[in-house]
């Protein structure tokens, strides 16, 4: 079916309006997982962090 210039044009348009969705990256347990992982790690580092100010001190 060939549509008119104007019917294009109108889709188009409301093609454009749609409001933009983010794409889900990481959801349920692997954000959990993510959260655990990023917790260890500045914990890690607030430890090594201590130690050697402590080391210094």
């Amino acid at each position: 079916m060939k549509l008119s210039y104007r019917e294009e044009a109108l889709r188009e348009r409301a093609r454009g309006r749609a409001p933009a969705r983010m794409p889900l990256v990481v959801s349920g347990p692997s954000f959990l997982v993510l959260w655990i992982a990023v917790a260890i790690v500045v914990t890690a580092g607030i430890g090594v962090t201590a130690l050697a100010l402590g080391a210094v001190g």
